[in-house]
Parts: structure tokens; sequence; C-alpha cells
């Protein structure tokens, strides 16, 4: 794939897997310069139900500068994942789609989405 994709969106795949993307997005170690998802800005895999925290926490740790992340009605995500994902992104971060998530408030996870730019 193209280290320039500004835009992947894979909704209701329901064979898409954790393992899937922890291969497809390898953490960037730190101070690299270079990552594959350079480019790549918006992330939805609405309705992919197999997804949980472990793939969520693969796509915050494998791309730089994520502004839009959806994961309406992938009920396996939870705020572990996520949690990882908002540290890494809180100014880029635009869209966070949870809809129909196991996300919750648990750990202050919805403090971390209180940038100005953000719309949850």
């Amino acid at each position: 794939m193209s280290p320039m994709l500004a835009s992947l969106e894979l909704e209701d795949c329901p064979q898409l897997s954790d393992d899937a993307l922890v291969d497809a997005f390898p953490p960037i170690p730190e101070g690299t310069l270079f990552s594959r998802w350079r480019g790549l800005k918006e992330v939805s895999f609405k309705g992919s139900r197999r997804i949980t925290d472990r793939g969520v926490k693969a796509i915050g740790q494998g791309t730089t500068g994520l502004r839009i992340l959806k994961l309406g009605q992938c009920t396996r995500v939870a705020s572990d994942g996520l949690r990882i994902t908002l540290e890494l992104h809180h100014k880029t971060f635009r869209v966070l789609d949870l809809s129909d998530t196991a996300v919750t408030d648990e750990g202050g996870i919805m403090t971390l989405t209180h940038t100005p730019r953000l719309s949850v």
C-alpha cells in the first residue's frame, strides 16, 4: 500500500481481525521520521465486529497524525486500546465515532476526548 494513502475504509468486513491490523500497522519506533502510513488521516472500520482493543492499539501505534477514527458498531472495542490511541493522537484527532461500542468512561477515557477540535 502507498505510504501516502489518506483514507482507509474497510467497513462491515466480518473477517477483518486484530491479527490483520497488527500485521498491517507495525509500531513506529521512537525517533523514526518515516512511517508506512505517514499520510493516513482517516480510518474507518465501522461494523467490523472482530476488531478489539488490540487492533485499535495497533492502529494508534502504527500511524502518525490520525484525524478521523470511525469504530461504530465494533462491539468488541472497549476503553483500553482506545486510551493509547487517544494519547498518541490527541493533538490531531478531529472525529471519533464510538457508537455501539463497549467504550465506557472507565479510567477517565472521556477526559482524553476533551480537545478543542474533537467531535465525539
